[in-house]
């Protein structure tokens, strides 16, 4: 077995800590202990009594699994830590010796192989210093460089065979999330106390060893970055960068719009605009904070909305960083139109209509000021009014509170007084009232409508193909489905428990069991409609209709993201396609991946128009759109369905990011617990997606792409939220088009249909960075990447997490990265360039300022290095929340490239059961 080291490697955030008091990075750490238990003797106590190199050894020696992930790490620092003995050793020794134990791990082996004697370990020094209630044994210096994989890991002491005696005990536990257990290794000389000569176990808690306590080890040391960060260059300021708010732009310091007297700021008002002269950086950031300054949300061009005092005002006008600073006017904090309501905008003038309340801080005094001021003007917060199911009188239905959101029926001197509340950020109306219908689908077509089979979709788009060559139908992956309600005894879903995340309501089934039995179904009464994940589990959360109101996302999100649900994608297909704007839905959305890091796949709607459901106008989930198989598998037969809605947003993002089919695929039907009917629209897309983001997630998992997750479940091994919707759209298979004429053009089709047989022959040329590296303001990162000879396609994906935007704004990309893919000849690609137009980039052009997923597409790239950069041009609020610092993250994909960076340095192969160097080279 060969021990690989090697010069040049990264780590994936989220397998490491934070560097600690030593300045260090942390690739593992184990250093939780349970109880002590009545035993005699430790690791410790061995370790104290040990002798120099070239004495007997008779201790066991103890490795524990670690996982090394792209890249790799260099190990400066080991420590193992024991429980301390009931009576302390005597003094120790200023310097002992023991032995490094470096393995690497063979196959699916729970443990390393018996030849695999640790004796032949490097020899290094090692301190043993006493803690709280413990004994830390820690060798330092080591500089060993270590490939991407998994090995086996230990510090064993080198001790006199009489040094602590046999007969004695280590517990293993803890480290369940880690995949495999530390494993013991009995040496020549133990098998007369232990009956198990030379041979490798498992640690348990009955397993008798040499030792007493829990087995608990911390690795320290470097990542070793693929890529090079350096300063990214500065683009050139906007000449006139305008105030862009929802209904009304301006250049602030050319002509500020006039506002009416009773819409018009107060001169006391606490929260107002502050533009600066460039994009935010965390210098200018500091300096706000520094005068007293709460930045609240970002407002395009380089721009915040701030509370501070009356008093700061002019000291903040003062600073050099900022351009202009103005009132937020309440006239800007209303929705367009709603205090001009007719017939035909939901009700006659002056007649209280429900209304969405968003407010600034989490906390409770702002919904407190909100409710406050609703209920002194005689109204109830968090219930509206919605029509009985006669239509003839209404009754009030009750609204979950949201943190940064009060719902409510408002009169229009009710909207007028909330706005001038400075706790209050927007408000715009409710959309959730408007009755009727399944939650985005329908169950059932006309006659002589073409259906297809899930059998045919399974074919078409590679769940049978990773199942043939995989094994993969979503063993351990666990999805929720937000709909009305399911047959859970459907003889597809009966063979596995459904988990229920929140009470059942009583609503209708049919919705949700044809979504779920997408999904999740086994095909037991019909093998062709089979879902995609029939061995994967169903954790069910109900959403009433005709409104989707009752549940909150964020309460969701934390609750199925935790044991016992362990949820890794959400299916939602639920809401009200009426939605011409971001919403405070599709920021709470973007709220919920943003602090949950959760995988959300969303219908976009079934209006036909640029109107979305609830949240479908969102950043950070993956909306979906619907085509039209038109019972046909090949693609060039396929059209956009017509009744789907569809892109661009309003602030001209690329919307919806993929879509499936929406027309007539027979699914499992709640009118009996075997019958199947056809399902339709981008309820019937939505679900077809999310399937195969579980299959891809059990891939990943299973280390299909070479990432080497960490952890035991596929919930612990999970990537990020925005990996895995690179993973899908760099892959995806598009439709063909040129021009907004062509049958699909890109609003139609976003970024086409999720294909796994297409990600899954690209995996051996893939690389992927999995959020890994954060990037501080004005920095940027290159990855120098090759292209073989003959190479169909390169294609480059850049996806990141953005903070939630502002309902108030005008545009609502937060932190701006920028994508720019460079030619070994030197021709340069910018993210996006040209992909309005066609399925290929087009060299050149200007940086997306629109869009938090930004693609690079070359057709027959030209053999030889190409590079990658990820630059930094805005970062208004942090996004890598590990640090203290302004900084943020990202996902690459590039597909049609090797796997490992280009680089002049030489891997290290060394033979497992070698010493390993003092210092390995540089």
């Amino acid at each position: 077995m060969l021990i690989p080291l090697l010069t040049v490697g990264a780590i994936i955030a989220g397998a490491t800590d934070q560097a600690g008091a030593t300045g260090r990075e942390v690739l593992v750490d184990r250093s939780r202990l349970a109880a002590p238990k009545p035993y005699l003797g430790d690791l410790a106590a061995a370790f104290v009594g040990a002798e120099v190199e070239g004495q007997p050894e008779a201790s066991s020696y103890v490795v524990s699994g670690v996982t090394v992930p792209p890249g790799g790490w260099e190990i400066d620092a080991i420590s193992v830590y024991f429980r301390s003995p009931a009576t302390a050793p005597g003094g120790k020794p200023p310097s002992i010796k023991g032995r490094l134990n470096v393995v690497l791990r063979e196959g699916r082996a729970e443990r390393p192989r018996p030849a695999d004697d640790p004796r032949k370990g490097r020899i290094v020094s090692v301190v043993v210093k006493p803690r709280d209630g413990f004994n830390e044994i820690r060798a330092e210096g080591l500089g060993i460089r270590l490939r991407p994989g998994e090995y086996w890991l230990g510090l064993t002491p080198v001790c006199r065979p009489d040094a602590r005696g046999t007969r004695l005990v280590m517990r293993a536990e803890g480290h369940a999330a880690d995949r495999f257990e530390p494993a013991v290794f009995f040496p020549e000389g133990a098998e007369a106390a232990l009956g198990q000569p030379g041979r490798w176990n498992t640690l348990t808690e009955a397993l008798r060893t040499t030792f007493d306590g829990e087995v608990a080890m911390r690795v320290e040391g470097r990542r070793l970055p693929r890529g090079t960060v350096a300063v990214a260059a500065r683009p050139p300021v906007e000449a006139h960068p305008r105030i862009l708010l929802r209904g009304v732009e301006f250049e602030p310091l050319e002509k500020v719009p006039d506002v009416a007297p009773d819409l018009t700021a107060a001169a006391a008002s606490r929260v107002v605009v502050v533009q600066l002269r460039a994009a935010p950086d965390q210098a200018v950031c500091a300096r706000l904070t520094e005068l007293g300054v709460t930045r609240l949300d970002y407002i395009p061009e380089n721009a915040y909305l701030v509370e501070c005092s009356p008093d700061v005002r002019d000291r903040l006008a003062a600073m050099p960083e900022v351009r202009w600073v103005g009132p937020y006017h309440p006239a800007y904090k209303i929705a367009p139109g709603l205090l001009a309501r007719g017939p035909g905008d939901g009700g006659e003038p002056g007649r209280p209509v429900p209304c969405h309340i968003r407010v600034f801080d989490q906390g409770t005094a702002s919904r407190k000021e909100a409710v406050s001021r609703i209920e002194r003007n005689g109204g109830v917060a968090d219930a509206v009014r919605i029509p009985d199911p006669a239509g003839r009188s209404f009754r009030l239905m009750p609204v979950h509170p949201r943190k940064y959101r009060v719902t409510a029926e408002l009169s229009d001197p009710m909207i007028l007084a909330l706005a001038r509340c400075d706790s209050v950020s927007f408000i715009e109306p409710y959309r959730g009232d408007a009755g009727g219908g399944q939650a985005g689908g329908a169950v059932g077509e006309a006659a002589g409508a073409a259906i297809m089979t899930l059998s045919d979709v399974r074919s078409l788009f590679g769940a049978d193909h990773v199942e043939a060559t995989g094994g993969y139908r979503g063993r351990g992956v666990r999805g929720a489905v937000i709909d009305t309600d399911v047959r859970d005894d459907h003889v597809d879903l009966d063979s596995r428990p459904t988990l229920y995340a929140v009470p059942r309501l009583g609503g209708s089934p049919f919705h949700g069991t044809a979504t779920a039995g997408i999904l999740f179904g086994d095909g037991t009464g019909n093998p062709r409609a089979r879902g995609i994940l029939p061995q994967g589990l169903l954790v069910f959360a109900a959403a009433p209709m005709p409104s989707t109101d009752h549940y909150d996302l964020d309460t969701l999100a934390r609750s199925i993201t935790a044991p016992p649900y362990s949820v890794v994608f959400v299916s939602d297909a639920t809401g009200h396609s009426e939605f011409t704007h971001y919403d405070c839905h599709s920021v709470e959305l973007d709220e919920a991946v943003f602090d949950r890091d959760l995988i959300v796949c969303k219908a976009m709607g079934n209006s036909g128009h640029r109107t979305a459901m609830e949240g479908g106008w969102s950043k950070n989930a993956i909306v979906i759109g619907g085509a039209d198989h038109q019972g046909s598998q090949s693609r060039d037969e396929h059209r956009p369905w017509g009744a789907s809605s569809f892109g661009p947003a309003s602030d001209g993002r690329i919307k919806p990011d993929l879509v499936h089919f929406a027309s007539g695929i027979i699914a499992p039907d709640a009118a009996t617990r075997s019958s199947y009917a056809p399902f339709s629209g981008t309820s019937c897309a939505t679900p077809l997606t999310a399937g195969h983001v579980g299959l891809m997630l059990e891939m990943w998992a299973d280390n299909r792409f070479g990432t080497w997750p960490r952890g035991r479940t596929v919930s612990d091994r999970r990537p990020h939220a925005a990996t895995a919707k690179a993973l899908l759209i760099n892959s995806a298979a598009a439709y063909p088009f040129e021009g907004e004429q062509a049958p699909f053009s890109r609003p139609h089709q976003g970024w086409g249909v999720a294909d796994l047989r297409r990600l899954d022959l690209l995996r051996d040329r893939l690389f992927v960075v999995d959020e890994d590296t954060p990037l501080a303001s004005r920095q940027a990162i290159t990855y120098r990447l090759r292209v073989v000879p003959g190479e169909a396609a390169l294609r480059a994906t850049l996806a990141y997490t953005d903070p939630p935007g502002s309902p108030a704004a005008g545009a609502h990309l937060v932190n701006d990265l920028d994508l720019t893919v460079t030619s070994p000849d030197g021709v340069v690609y910018r993210g996006n360039n040209g992909l309005l137009a066609g399925l290929w980039s087009g060299p050149g052009g200007r940086p997306d300022r629109t869009n938090n997923l930004e693609n690079v597409f070359v057709s027959r790239p030209s053999a030889g290095t190409w590079t990658i950069e990820v630059a930094v041009h805005r970062l208004a609020f942090d996004q890598y929340r590990e640090t203290p610092d302004l900084d943020c993250d990202f996902a690459l994909v590039v597909s049609g490239v090797g796997r490992d960076p280009v680089s002049s340095d030489a891997p290290d192969h060394r033979a497992a059961g070698e010493a390993l160097p003092e210092k390995s080279p540089r």
